[in-house]
């Protein structure tokens, strides 16, 4: 019955989350949300909000459009030292391990090993990123995939973001992933964005990395 935090689509009996909320390394185990009308995540729709030093782990979160195992939708929100794990099952657009749709965001030291099925915009860390917002000193190491029905028409997946900027700035740099993260049923393997969907973004230091270098990598991301 777990509805998530804050304003919720149109719902106007909440409004969005705009504290900060520390997790102090605690972690949220086994969370499992299933809504059949938008956006699924533990913070629905963030505004101004601080969400650091939380690890959702083993979860599942399904929805339709802006699915994540974080936040839903954000705007001017950071996002620092968090770790996802879990699947999340979207029915529309914009789904990822920590923000599914983030406008002047920040998602800065963390990682995502979420296994992300979805319909288009499928991101490791994010699934759009608009207006300013930076994605710095991150990880993903999961796989993203369309939903059964979607396989034909399945577009944009990232590692860091399918959509990094359209006509507005935003940077990912210092990011890495995994050289084995796929696009299931394409066989193809995960860049970091979208070129042809990230007209506004820049990408700076960011590459895949094989098994053998991935705790090397951690290590460096966590000095």
């Amino acid at each position: 019955t777990f509805s998530g935090i804050g304003k919720k689509n149109n719902d106007d009996d909440y409004q969005k989350f705009s504290g900060e909320y520390d997790g102090d390394g605690h972690a949220i185990i086994g969370m499992v949300q299933n809504t059949a009308s938008g956006i699924a995540a533990i913070f629905n729709e963030t505004d101004g909000a601080v969400i650091k030093n939380l690890i959702v782990k083993d979860s599942y979160v399904a929805g339709n459009s802006n699915a994540s195992l974080l936040v839903g939708r954000a705007i001017g929100t950071t996002v620092l030292n968090c770790y996802t794990s879990g699947i999340i099952f979207d029915g529309g657009s914009y789904s990822a391990g920590l923000i599914a749709n983030a406008d002047n965001c920040r998602i800065l030291n963390s990682a995502s090993d979420a296994w992300i099925w979805g319909k288009n915009n499928l991101g490791g860390l994010t699934g759009k990123m608009l207006n300013n917002s930076m994605i710095n000193n991150c990880y993903y190491g999961g796989w993203t995939g369309p939903r059964f029905w979607s396989v034909p028409s399945l577009k944009y997946c990232g590692a860091m973001s399918p959509e990094l900027g359209w006509n507005t700035p935003a940077e990912a740099r210092n990011c890495y992933w995994a050289d084995t993260c796929k696009v299931r049923y394409f066989a193809t393997p995960l860049e970091a964005i979208n070129v042809g969907n990230s007209s506004g973004g820049t990408v700076t230091n960011c590459k895949a990395v094989s098994a053998e270098e991935v705790e090397a990598t951690v290590a460096a991301l966590n000095a």
